[in-house]
């Protein structure tokens, strides 16, 4: 039992399947990743719904988004997770309105304050 290298759609699978050697076998998400960057992201890289409800992908590796100069960060630790949800829940709270990572504004002023004096921006 084998594929018959006369049939053409043999010979199509095979050409097809040679095109794709090399491209990434499983592109995968996680939900503590997300890039920052200085202007809209949506401007700059193809955005699209993911799997899980109320989240988003770019269509990005990290190679792109690096060679972007873009900052991609990747928090593995479901702790930190659970952390940076507490923060926005607080902020919320104290606004009294819903506040989300996308609400943060970065401004030169604040961004050489916060490095300034060792402090993070989130």
């Amino acid at each position: 039992m084998g594929f018959d290298p006369s049939v053409r759609r043999v010979r199509q699978l095979v050409t097809h399947t040679q095109l794709l050697y090399g491209f990434p076998r499983h592109l995968s998400q996680h939900p503590g990743g997300f890039v920052i960057a200085r202007h809209r992201l949506d401007h700059l890289v193809p955005i699209e719904n993911a799997a899980m409800p109320d989240r988003t992908v770019i269509q990005w590796d990290k190679d792109d988004v690096e060679a972007l100069g873009l900052m991609k960060v990747d928090i593995l630790g479901l702790g930190m997770l659970s952390c940076i949800r507490r923060a926005l829940e607080l902020v919320s709270e104290q606004l009294q309105k819903p506040f989300m990572m996308q609400n943060i504004r970065i401004t030169r002023a604040n961004e050489h304050a916060a490095s300034t004096e060792a402090r993070q921006l989130l």
